[in-house]
């Protein structure tokens, strides 16, 4: 009887551990599966969700920068300055065989005054004297040679040669007996520049000439001055004016954007996918419920 219950109690531990694997194996495999079915769900359910991020963009931003530029800029000042007046300027054209040119002027303040003249030959009198000299060589003239040669002469008329003759010798003994410290007078040159003390009086521009040829004569009497004048100078001013650039400036803006993202984003396993792996649990636990089922289909048979 001993034997009996003893073989007894050992099948029913048996059996009793057989239900307890045949239900652990079932609960396994079903919960393997159940896991395995929902890594996949989660794995390839995607949702919509919206975000917000800052995008860059470029603008031109204006701005203003002084530039530099020069400029004339007129102004005044007082300038001491010497000037020069011409008192007289005379052109004569010497004639062979007998030219005479004269000319009345006036000098209004007394003065040194430079007198200029030059030709292209050499005459026989060039002489500036105050007319109170000159009526005298015209006395001298008229004693000498005449009233009627004697206007001749001043005149610059026709006059015989042996007049044309006698003048020369005439002029150089007469002319320096008549005139003053006033006058100024050359015999036989061809010009020259001197200054002259001139009083404030009426004179008068002689010139005689005698010879075979032609010739040209300019003379000139003037004096300096000094005065006092506005003058208009130009100076060099910088100045700036306000000229527009751009320039490049980034800035940002918030967009809106959808984006679709994997429910549960589960991770790699050695660089399987889930998605593998959780195909390969669910067939795993269907594999371990059906031996569980077979195994409890065996006992109860």
């Amino acid at each position: 009887m001993n034997k009996i219950s003893e073989v007894l109690n050992k099948e029913n531990v048996i059996q009793t551990w057989g239900r307890r694997l045949h239900r652990g194996l079932l609960k396994t495999g079903i919960l393997i599966s159940l896991l395995s079915v929902a890594s996949i769900i989660c794995e390839n359910l995607y949702i919509r969700r919206v975000i917000s991020e800052q995008v860059p963009y470029e603008v031109q931003v204006p701005y203003t920068v002084q530039v530099p530029y020069e400029v004339q800029v007129p102004y005044e000042v007082q300038v001491e300055v010497t000037k020069t007046k011409t008192v007289l300027d005379r052109s004569a054209t010497l004639k062979a065989p007998f030219t005479m040119e004269s000319q009345d002027f006036i000098v209004e303040s007394s003065r040194m005054m430079l007198i200029s003249w030059s030709s292209t030959k050499s005459v026989l009198l060039f002489s500036i004297m105050k007319k109170s000299t000159w009526d005298k060589l015209y006395g001298a003239l008229i004693l000498e040679f005449g009233a009627s040669v004697a206007l001749a002469i001043i005149t610059g008329g026709s006059v015989t040669p042996a007049i044309v003759t006698a003048l020369p010798t005439f002029i150089i003994s007469t002319i320096s007996t008549i005139v003053t410290s006033d006058d100024y007078y050359k015999v036989n040159s061809a010009g020259e520049g001197s200054m002259k003390y001139l009083k404030a009086e009426l004179y008068k521009l002689a010139i005689i000439d005698v010879g075979a040829s032609d010739g040209f004569l300019d003379a000139r009497v003037s004096y300096e001055y000094t005065m006092v004048e506005t003058q208009t100078r130009y100076r060099t001013e910088t100045r700036y004016r306000e000229e527009t650039k751009y320039r490049n400036e980034t800035k940002y803006k918030t967009e809106e954007r959808i984006v679709e993202e994997p429910l549960l984003v589960m991770p790699r396993v050695r660089g399987i996918e889930w998605n593998i792996i959780g195909f390969g649990g669910l067939l795993s636990g269907i594999i371990i419920s059906t031996i569980s089922i077979l195994i409890g289909k065996k006992r109860e048979s």
